[in-house]
């Protein structure tokens, strides 16, 4: 039983009592046999029948505050619905070349399309394995790491500051690798490498920090060879991982693809551990060699990667996966003794899927034949379902722990949600045509599985579509999978959400404008690790203010208006990590969240170092009002 019944029982018996002793008190003749005298009652019979009252009442406040919470949840469906759904579990997957599997005339590499699947290892005890889905395209190539550092410039270089445009080169990080079909012959020609940073968490930051922040070249050379040399500029070299069409989380129209971004950092910061370089098909052609470096020039100094960068640091042919995937469920038997009907997604499993969303509905009479498709009453804009008239809405609810799970204890501490589907006329009265079964198309997650699927092998997942791609390790995660928001909980996030924009921050003082801000932020943090979830309140001052720049655009010099930021951070909430990457995340946001006509430049500052990073100047992404 819900625990706030006993308060509200309690909370409508006092009242009664003295609501009553007042009328006594007041109308003695007319209430002398109520046997009420201030919160005393001596008639028996009426205190029954005051208990009783106030038993009915206090289940009718519940049902009202039941009510107030679904409300919130059909706007959010409409504005946020990435709020109602749950966050899956996500991981860095490592898919190798396979040159056994591989037709040995194919060196050029294998694409593995984005959104394709892996398949987990069984799992001890459960007959159902995991699946997940890729969020890049990955470009895999025969190309081993076989060594890699960081240090002050090495003085194999030459010649170097008129390549860089009069930048200085500092420090450098290392990388040397190895084709794995030696000859001219079985050489690959890509123009691009990706890769992942593998390091622990807090030098990985730190190297994304001096990669992404501080390049200023890349040279592409022979190990012991100073005349084969080729310098690319600094933007060779660029993070992954925040493109629309690399996404990790489903892409929804009606969600700002900012709030993607924080969603996803803040419940698996490692997807965006990847930086790629391109523009190397030219200087690759022209070296005759099976072993070649790649050397990122900094214009600092590599201070703490010095000693600890090697080989494992890095990582190729990587790519970000979530547990999540499409499925048409079990038929439902609808049922007419209610007006909602719990969706299952394989009766025969029911703890080994939960529903992410619910995408499309078709009914079917007893016979089998269709009736009718529904689509979503809250997901539909304009005109986009033209003639509609047979709507769905959902409705989720936390699941609840068995008598068996109580005893025993569950398979993880994620119990996850339950989903139940209402059917609908476009007035949201229920459905009065008959449906016997309904057909469900969903997105699915494997709930609390990937959890329990065996890690750390060198074929923890298996590829189903390409033959020179078919088996790949888990490099890090699966991260656990969090929680739908719980309904008490859905009204205040939502006023949260729907009172903060970018104006707020530009019209407030810097410390006004940091509140509203880590007030964001804190919404997304209970998504995270609670080293991360820190992150939210490392935000001490937001300062904006009109700026004039160059604008990033192609032919003459051209300036113009924009908005500039300074955010200012106490690096203590970092315990020894780079905020780097949180205010990569972070920029991107607010260019996000700037109207497309004007441009943002963000800079990040350090209440212990001062200035971190300035980001170029960077178009607005959001539509004109």
């Amino acid at each position: 039983m819900d625990a706030r019944f006993l308060d509200y029982y309690n909370r409508e018996l006092a009242y009664l009592k003295e609501l009553g002793g007042e009328f006594s008190a007041s109308f003695p003749k007319v209430a002398a046999h109520l046997g009420m005298h201030g919160n005393t009652v001596s008639d028996p019979y009426v205190e029954r029948l005051l208990e009783g009252f106030a038993f009915l009442a206090s289940r009718i406040h519940l049902k009202m505050d039941a009510e107030f919470p679904r409300f919130s949840q059909r706007l959010l469906e409409v504005v946020f619905p990435h709020y109602l759904a749950p966050t899956p579990s996500m991981a860095i997957v490592q898919i190798p070349f396979d040159l056994t599997e591989a037709a040995k005339s194919t060196v050029n590499g294998a694409v593995l399309p984005r959104g394709s699947v892996l398949t987990s290892r069984a799992i001890a005890g459960v007959k159902t394995r995991c699946n997940f889905v890729t969020g890049h395209e990955l470009e895999s190539w025969p190309l081993d790491i076989v060594e890699a550092s960081a240090g002050m410039l090495a003085g194999d270089m030459p010649g170097l500051g008129r390549q860089l445009r009069g930048k200085e080169a500092k420090g450098e990080v290392r990388l040397r690798l190895r084709y794995q079909t030696p000859g001219a012959a079985g050489r690959p020609n890509p123009d691009k490498l990706t890769f992942f940073l593998a390091a622990d968490d807090a030098l990985a930051t730190l190297m994304y920090e001096k990669l992404i922040g501080h390049t200023v070249g890349v040279v592409v050379s022979v190990p012991g060879q100073a005349g084969q040399t080729m310098v690319l500029p600094a933007q060779a070299l660029q993070p992954e991982g925040f493109a629309a069409d690399q996404a990790l989380l489903p892409n929804d129209p009606r969600v700002f693809q900012g709030y993607r971004l924080l969603h996803e950092y803040f419940a698996f910061p490692q997807r965006f551990m990847f930086f790629s370089i391109a523009g190397l098909k030219a200087p690759l052609a022209k070296l005759d060699t099976d072993v070649f470096e790649l050397t990122v020039l900094l214009d600092c100094d590599p201070e703490g990667l010095v000693g600890t960068v090697d080989k494992s640091s890095f990582a190729l042919n990587c790519v970000p996966v979530i547990n999540i995937f499409p499925r048409q469920g079990n038929r439902l038997l609808v049922t007419h003794d209610g007006v909602e009907h719990h969706v299952v997604a394989d009766r025969t499993r029911p703890l080994d899927y939960e529903v992410y969303r619910v995408d499309m509905v078709d009914g079917y009479d007893r016979g089998n034949n269709p009736v009718t498709s529904f689509v979503p009453f809250y997901r539909h804009v304009g005109n986009q379902y033209p003639g509609a008239q047979a709507y769905f809405s959902t409705r989720r609810e936390s699941r609840r722990m068995s008598e068996t799970m109580m005893r025993h204890g569950g398979r993880s501490s994620y119990l996850g949600s339950e989903v139940f589907i209402s059917l609908v006329d476009a007035q949201e009265a229920p459905w009065p045509h008959a449906i016997d079964q309904l057909s469900i198309q969903m997105l699915l997650t494997n709930r609390d599985l990937p959890l329990l699927m065996p890690v750390n092998g060198e074929r923890d997942v298996e590829v189903e579509t390409d033959q020179a791609m078919r088996w790949g390790r888990v490099l890090k995660g699966p991260s656990t999978p969090r929680f739908a928001m719980a309904d008490r909980e859905v009204t205040w996030r939502l006023i949260s959400h729907l009172s903060l924009n970018y104006l707020a921050l530009r019209d407030q003082d810097p410390q006004s404008g940091a509140v509203a801000l880590r007030e964001l932020l804190s919404l997304y943090a209970d998504l995270a690790d609670p080293m991360v979830a820190k992150h939210a309140e490392s935000i001490i001052a937001m300062a904006s203010k009109a700026v004039t720049r160059r604008l990033p655009v192609s032919g003459p010099l051209v300036f113009g208006r924009g908005i500039g930021i300074e955010a200012t951070i106490d690096e203590m909430h970092f315990a020894g990590s780079s905020p780097y990457l949180f205010g990569s995340v972070l920029e991107q946001f607010l260019s996000r969240h700037v109207s497309m006509n004007v441009f943002c430049q963000m800079s990040l500052h350090s209440a212990n170092r001062g200035q971190i990073a300035t980001w170029p100047p960077r178009w607005g992404g959001r539509p004109d009002a």
